[in-house]
């Protein structure tokens, strides 16, 4: 356990740290740049740590933050970037335990260019945790510090690892109208939400691992879509070997200004997801 001394009480780390929580079936690694999960291991029947996110391209690596929102806001500010800024800047880390960590980015300490393209008080806190049997659970919070409500419309970015020519032969459930077998992802690749009705959202891979990932927010699932996601022509030529195959989205385009999730003043919005693996017994 790290005590609160050792943490960054008031003030955002110049040089984001690494930290790593783990159980006896997994390990998860998380930087303090946009409070991303950069790895998650877990191990498979020979109990070797087996890891499930991309590791190669950095920008394309694990799972980044999208907040305030996904991919295009620019209705809301013109200068917004897409997938808004929360990955893009340093989150404090308020609270390490051996098997969980929690990192908060806090409207008063974020860089004034981005106070005046989101002029709203806010806290976004991202608690990352690892249960025994290697599960990864993700909850992203919001809480509105502010006089007016706090429009936000966030989602996670899951880049999974597989190898280019073995994307076809993925085999999903729980993503309505999404079909590996139909997508031509050499010269058409994907980049469409499909509806998400709650439950498990299962991917099983050509070497015979299942990854699920389902909605698990008490009080009712945030989740409305999973977008499908893989680079079109990238330079780097191993940069096509990952799939955002379930990309868990409360909003689609524009959703901070088309249909925004408003938070009240002094209210917290709060979404739990819950990422399992398992793996073929060799």
């Amino acid at each position: 356990m790290v005590s609160n001394s050792e943490l960054y009480p008031g003030r955002v780390p110049e040089q984001p740290r690494v930290v790593s929580i783990e159980s006896e079936k997994g390990r998860v690694e998380i930087t303090e740049k946009g409070a991303k999960v950069t790895s998650w291991k877990v191990r498979d029947s020979n109990e070797t740590l087996q890891e499930l996110f991309y590791q190669g391209v950095e920008k394309r690596q694990g799972m980044p933050n999208l907040v305030p929102g996904y991919r295009d806001l620019t209705e809301f500010n013109k200068d917004l970037p897409q997938h808004g800024f929360g990955r893009d800047v340093n989150w404090v880390t308020v609270d390490i335990g051996d098997r969980q960590v929690t990192m908060e980015l806090d409207s008063s300490l974020v860089d004034p260019k981005y106070q005046k393209m989101y002029p709203l008080l806010y806290k976004f806190r991202n608690k990352i945790e690892i249960d025994s049997e290697g599960n990864m659970i993700n909850t992203l919070s919001a809480t509105n510090l502010g006089k007016l409500y706090l429009p936000i419309a966030p989602g996670l970015h899951p880049n999974f690892a597989i190898a280019h020519q073995d994307k076809k032969l993925l085999k999903v459930a729980g993503i309505e109208g999404f079909n590996p077998a139909d997508i031509d992802f050499e010269n058409n690749t994907p980049d469409n939400p499909y509806p998400y009705r709650g439950g498990p959202a299962t991917a099983i891979f050509p070497d015979g691992k299942i990854v699920t990932l389902e909605d698990i927010t008490p009080g009712g699932r945030q989740i409305q879509f999973m977008n499908v996601w893989t680079p079109r022509n990238p330079a780097n030529p191993d940069e096509k070997n990952f799939v955002t195959w379930a990309e868990p989205l409360t909003r689609l385009d524009n959703g901070l200004t088309r249909n925004p999730i408003l938070v009240a003043p002094g209210e917290t919005w709060d979404m739990k997801l819950k990422f399992s693996a398992s793996f073929p017994k060799k």
